[in-house]
């Protein structure tokens, strides 16, 4: 039975943890939640962060690997009871491998011994054949359900299993099994997937790095793609682009043990850079798509690379962008979790995501669809003569004391938590559907203010509200202990259909036009507020509810409203009749 979401706060993992991996793997939470269940032997969730983890890093697929994932976590429980681990904490070991590399040492490895293999015998089962070979390497490709389970004897793969291998062959067409020629032996070395998605050793541990003669030979047999390429050698890489100078497609260097890439190379596609020990980046560098540059020890951008495409810089020293390395004014700019203090002046991008210590932004600073400066804690104001056409996020900039004047947000403001913001500019324009002023510290609604969605401005200090303001439906305006009337002729609710005021323990009135623009207010919630008397003009829809007005007050208003509705349609029949 699937775990329902809403119980999901009983488990060992957070929800944020169960959503992340879920997002990456494309299945829902509860789906994440049952796959680790039953991999976990032990029934109360001791595993599962471990499990979660193992999956986000593909060091295990569920529930492929769920027998073998059972049998390590048996022998963990049984050697730590013997305290011969290493360590106590299963989630003191990054990789599942690491777990049963420290297992086979402690019980004896039987799988690791050198197999000489009758590759004739498996050349007899049905679906079975020689796929390509060279001096060093023979590869069979198998299409049979249940010759695979026969050709993954002595090894890990969930393919001994006859379910699995039938998966496999049924959504894969074929696999293809390696044998590395040694000595005169054959000794099973690998199985890979026809797209290179997987490509096991005999303990079910991926392989990132292929042999340069392996590699000759499914290059040669395969066709190329992006998942072979990234299995190729850090040197097999580096000689290419000393020769070539240029990598046509994608160029991924994560986990690669490569310090050092040749000047004056083009990479037409893109090129990603994660936990490698390079320091720098080559000069004249020119990347036709994307650059991602995550988990390194890179200092700085040269002032002569090209970006043709977007731009990621997490986790790296790279602490300034030169001006003009971003070629495309449609690019996202992605800082995340950086060291980016400083960006050029005159920048036009589609995005733009920065959370570091940066305090100010550039002059002349273009953004047409979203800038996120969230959690940016020593930003201390916006350029006067930034343009957002689309959304801006400054949550939790606790050091942002002001807005631009005369500043528009073409599309949603979040502003939540922003804790030194203590005013808008006047005429303030927010032309998405949210404005979020959430426990922000603004005391007053500017005049001229215009969003046209939800405002939410509740649990602040506001005092003030204008008389000349345009809401296009929602107003959050709960528990803002301050606010005490709005001014009578204020047209702040004239267009709104939902208005929460509940926990305004000091409000007294409202203003004398609410839900008169639109088709009446659904809801009105005045729950904890000191109003006793609700306006003449206040249109409820067919079926608008009232929170919070006292039983009296609300009888009254509703025979005068019903008395009202009566006359006008009175009123409405002589029309037409004349």
């Amino acid at each position: 039975m699937i775990t329902k979401y809403s119980q999901l706060y009983l488990s060992a993992a957070t929800k944020e943890q169960i959503n992340s991996v879920a997002k990456k793997l494309g299945k829902s939470p509860e789906e994440i939640v049952q796959l680790v269940a039953e991999a976990d032997i032990s029934g109360k969730k001791t595993y599962e962060v471990w499990l979660l983890k193992q999956l986000a890093l593909n060091n295990i697929i569920l529930p492929e690997d769920a027998e073998r994932v059972k049998k390590t976590l048996r022998d963990f429980e049984q050697l730590n009871n013997r305290n011969q681990l290493k360590y106590k904490n299963i989630n003191q070991y990054p990789k599942i491998h690491d777990l049963e590399a420290e297992i086979r040492e402690l019980k004896g490895d039987n799988l690791s011994e050198a197999f000489s293999f009758d590759v004739q015998k498996y050349l007899q089962l049905p679906g079975v054949e020689v796929y390509g070979q060279n001096s060093d390497w023979l590869i069979l490709k198998v299409s049979n359900a249940e010759s695979l389970t026969k050709t993954s004897d002595s090894t890990e793969w969930c393919t001994l299993g006859k379910q699995w291998a039938t998966k496999y062959i049924t959504e894969d067409g074929f696999q293809c099994v390696v044998f590395k020629k040694e000595n005169g032996k054959l000794i099973k070395y690998a199985q890979f997937s026809p797209d290179f998605t997987q490509f096991k050793d005999i303990h079910d541990e991926e392989i990132m790095e292929l042999p340069n003669s392996l590699y000759d030979i499914v290059e040669e047999i395969s066709y190329k793609n992006s998942q072979l390429i990234k299995r190729m050698s850090a040197q097999r890489i580096f000689k290419i682009l000393q020769e070539e100078k240029e990598w046509v497609g994608n160029l991924i260097l994560n986990n690669k043990e490569i310090s050092f890439l040749p000047d004056d190379i083009i990479i037409r596609g893109n090129l990603e850079i994660y936990n490698t020990p390079l320091q720098k980046l080559p000069q004249r560098l020119i990347v036709e798509d994307n650059l991602k540059i995550n988990k390194t020890r890179i200092k700085e951008i040269p002032a002569d690379t090209q970006v043709y495409g977007s731009l990621m810089v997490s986790r790296s020293p790279i602490k300034s962008i030169p001006a003009n390395v971003v070629q495309n004014t449609g690019a996202t700019l992605d800082f995340y979790n950086s060291e980016i203090e400083f960006l050029p002046d005159n920048l036009t991008v589609d995005r733009l995501w920065i959370y570091s210590k940066i305090k100010k932004l550039p002059a002349g600073l273009t953004v047409n669809k979203e800038l996120d400066v969230s959690n940016c804690e020593y930003l201390e104001e916006l350029p006067e003569d930034i343009i957002l056409n689309g959304n801006l996020d400054i949550c939790d900039c606790y050091r942002l004391k002001k807005l631009p004047a005369k500043f528009t947000v073409g599309g949603e403001l979040k502003a939540q938590n922003c804790t030194a913001l203590t005013t808008l500019p006047e005429g303030l324009q927010v032309g998405g559907g949210v404005a979020v002023l959430f426990k922000s510290s603004i005391r007053a609604i500017p005049e001229g203010f215009t969003v046209k969605g939800i405002l939410n401005i509740s649990k602040t200090p506001v005092e003030s509200i204008p008389r000349e303001a345009h809401l296009g439906g929602v107003l959050y305006a709960e528990d803002c202990k301050k606010l005490i009337s709005f001014p009578a002729d204020s047209n702040i609710l004239e267009n709104c259909f939902r208005i929460y005021l509940s926990g305004c323990e000091n409000l007294t009135s409202l203003p004398n036009k609410i839900g008169t623009l639109g088709d009446g207010v659904d809801l009105l919630d005045i729950t904890n507020t000191n109003i006793t008397k609700l306006p003449d003009s206040l249109e409820l829809s067919p079926s608008g509810v009232i929170l919070g007005v006292n039983p009296l007050t609300k009888k009254q208003y509703m025979e005068e409203y019903l008395e009202k509705q009566k006359r006008r349609k009175s009123s409405l029949r002589k029309l037409i009749v004349k």
